[in-house]
């Protein structure tokens, strides 16, 4: 009974600093879109300026999700963590004593990159140390940490701005940052030390071992791969593009202040929280990921249409609208990036296939921050909204082809 106690309240707190280092990372990451429109009021640069450095970090954050996995298998996770959240508080701290964007758009860079090494590293060590139920509760806990983090951040940007200035986020950011660092350094000795640390080698997994090897370019043709590797970027251009630019168009719109228009972002995340636990109750219902993500399309564009009819008349109704887009987003990112790349095990390619789709997500995302802000200035917010429709029912048929390809395999 000592033991099984002492085993809890070890997974307990386990559990609660793996929590806490995803709550840092969204903290030093996602403040930037959440100051975005102060920080180009400010520093005087338009949207597709200012867009740019969320671009770049995107762009290194998805490319780095292959290093870091390849890396943290050779080093240890948790040195390689202190590294990466050492490193990407360092970028926020640099980013305060910015007053030019070009430099800003080089450190957020690096930062989306250090924020790479922090994820791949994480699964690792809750893999060898939970198994089963605990496994799923941590992985559970840690997701809602990261919208956490995001409700917080949409609270804490208009309060900063209001009070000092965009400059005082990055400063709080970056040295909550470091305290994390130093706590996770010393508390996480012990997870991947003696009995604390396990190896998890499934049955599937031996099995796969032994099967024939299959190559990338044969599984990409026999599952339509591509199609569904679109489909994600398509969902991280909607998902991150909303919500980094949804204070710009209520400040355009409705001409409510940055601030006020920042705190309204707070939504988002407490919409996604919803979505994602009633899309883990629907999967029990549908036996295909790619055909139940199919249907989320056309709920997406049934918003995209009712934002359509509102954006320039009904603030509440245009933002519900907004968060429910982005939160049927974050339900397809469930479906296509945790549940589909179980069915590759088989094959023996599970991390390679998991690692391509999840930088899929990134690529939209990185597309997004400049196309969406670009689309706006040249056209107004009525063409970019059509736009986002239009994205979405583009994605339904290109899910139903894929569905369609290999009906077997996805059924």
């Amino acid at each position: 009974m000592e033991t099984s106690l002492k085993s809890r309240k070890g997974n307990l707190f386990f559990t609660l600093m793996c929590c806490l280092v995803y709550f840092t990372s969204y903290v030093t990451r996602i403040n930037f879109g959440a100051a975005v429109l102060e920080i180009q009021g400010s520093l005087n640069v338009t949207s597709t300026v200012a867009g740019t450095a969320l671009t770049a970090s995107f762009i290194t954050y998805g490319l780095g999700q292959l290093l870091s996995g390849v890396l943290g298998d050779k080093i240890s996770p948790r040195l390689l963590m202190f590294i990466g959240l050492s490193v990407t508080s360092g970028c926020n701290i640099l980013v305060s004593l910015m007053s030019d964007i070009v430099p800003i758009i080089i450190i957020w860079g690096i930062n989306g990159l250090a924020q790479a090494f922090l994820w791949p590293p994480l699964v690792r060590i809750m893999a060898e140390r939970l198994e089963g139920e605990h496994y799923q509760k941590c992985c559970a806990y840690v997701t809602m940490a990261s919208s956490l983090a995001t409700i917080l951040m949409y609270l804490i940007v208009p309060g900063c701005i209001l009070l000092w200035d965009w400059r005082m986020v990055f400063v709080l950011s970056g040295s909550f940052g470091f305290v994390i660092a130093f706590v996770w350094l010393f508390t996480s000795k012990s997870f991947t030390s003696g009995e604390n640390h396990r190896k998890i080698v499934t049955a599937e997994a031996k099995e796969a071992s032994h099967e024939n090897a299959y190559s990338v370019w044969k599984i990409v043709k026999f599952t339509w791969l591509p199609l569904v590797m679109l489909v994600i970027s398509l969902q991280g251009l909607l998902r991150d593009g909303i919500t980094t630019w949804m204070p710009t168009y209520i400040s355009d719109i409705f001409k409510l202040d940055s601030a006020s228009a920042i705190f309204t972002s707070v939504i988002l995340p407490i919409f996604t929280i919803v979505s994602i636990y009633v899309t883990r109750l629907m999967c029990k219902k549908f036996k295909s990921e790619i055909k139940f993500a199919s249907w989320i399309w056309v709920m997406a564009v049934v918003c995209g249409v009712v934002l359509m009819v509102f954006y320039r008349t009904n603030l509440i109704v245009s933002v519900i609208a907004m968060s429910l887009i982005t939160s049927c987003m974050h339900g397809i990112n469930l479906l296509l990036i945790g549940n589909l790349p179980v069915k590759f095990l088989k094959f023996g390619k599970i991390s390679t296939v998991s690692g391509l789709l999840n930088s899929c997500t990134y690529i939209g995302s990185a597309v997004s921050t400049y196309v969406i802000a670009g689309v706006s200035e040249a056209f107004g917010w009525d063409v970019t909204i059509i736009s986002w429709i239009a994205i979405s029912a583009a994605a339904f048929i290109i899910c139903r082809l894929a569905f369609m390809g290999n009906k077997e395999f996805y059924e």
